[in-house]
């Protein structure tokens, strides 16, 4: 499976789309304050196949409504490799992932790569993971 984040610029409103290995959507996701309204207005406008996403990742503009990414990687391991703070209980912080929809987890995730340099730049402590997790640091 792929999977592509879309977070609206200006609203930070998220949908992620799932894709099997032939590039056919599987699955679409949204996270926010979404109204039926508004779901309505998209639905017309959800990329049918992978190659849509890729190309508005390859063409995005700094104008652009929405912002795509890919997530490669969802798996509570993969987020846990990457987290620097290993002193907590691992339960814990697998307990609170379990209970993140996928947009919140690609958030999570990509937001290590400026809240770690941000931390060891302060010369504060990274917090465990259960609590980066629990408390929404990426917000």
């Amino acid at each position: 499976m792929r999977t592509f984040l879309a977070i609206g610029r200006k609203t930070g409103l998220r949908i992620s789309f799932k894709y099997d290995l032939s590039g056919v959507l599987k699955a679409v996701e949204f996270d926010g304050q979404w109204t039926d309204e508004l779901i309505e207005r998209i639905k017309a406008k959800i990329p049918a196949n992978a190659m849509y996403c890729i190309s508005q990742i390859k063409n995005q503009s700094p104008t652009s409504q929405w912002i795509f990414k890919e997530m490669t990687d969802l798996s509570f391991d993969g987020f846990y490799k990457k987290y620097p703070n290993k002193l907590g209980k691992k339960a814990e912080a697998l307990k609170a992932w379990n209970n993140l929809t996928d947009p919140s987890r690609m958030d999570a995730v990509l937001y290590l790569e400026i809240y770690i340099p941000q931390k060891r730049k302060e010369g504060t402590n990274i917090p465990y993971a259960s609590s980066y997790l629990n408390g929404r640091y990426w917000e």
